[in-house]
């Protein structure tokens, strides 16, 4: 009970930091949003494909929150949807050692290896990625490195893939 009020409460603040956000990009007074506030913007852009929005969103919070580097962790994620793939693993690249989940940022760099079609690279970042990943987790790094065995020709492999994972 308690956690569907919570989930309606956050679902109206997010619509609400949407909308305070939209009207900053229109020229209106920004004012303040928390940190947790404004990377929920981001997913929300993220989650919708709207990257360019998304990017702009992780600029701001990581020009007023630049001491956590989930920002650019975002902001890699909308570069690499604006298919800006090299200044995307510029930005990972910076990532590596800031006290991230090493398992985002690996994840990262292979859905933006898989994005390039280096899917080596890909199969490469996410099976690092793989004993790191949360339970739930796992079923979709398995899929995406089958699918990148796919893309290479290596049905046989991916069917192992799926088979043991």
């Amino acid at each position: 009970m308690f956690e569907d009020d919570d989930d309606a409460q956050f679902d109206d603040q997010l619509e609400g930091d949407i909308e305070q956000f939209e009207s900053f990009l229109l020229g209106s007074k920004l004012g303040f949003i928390d940190s947790d506030r404004m990377e929920a913007i981001i997913d929300h852009y993220l989650s919708s494909g709207d990257f360019v929005k998304a990017k702009r969103a992780a600029e701001i919070a990581d020009t007023n929150f630049s001491y956590n580097p989930v920002f650019k962790l975002r902001m890699a994620q909308a570069l690499s949807g604006l298919k800006q793939f090299n200044d995307s693993l510029l930005v990972l690249g910076t990532l590596e050692n800031v006290g991230l989940p090493k398992f985002e940022v690996l994840v990262t760099y292979g859905t933006i290896y898989s994005q390039m079609k280096d899917f080596n690279s890909s199969i490469h970042y996410l099976t690092m990625a793989l004993p790191l990943a949360e339970t739930e987790d796992q079923i979709d790094i398995y899929l995406d490195i089958a699918y990148a065995y796919q893309k290479l020709n290596s049905i046989d492999k991916s069917i192992e893939v799926l088979e043991n994972g």
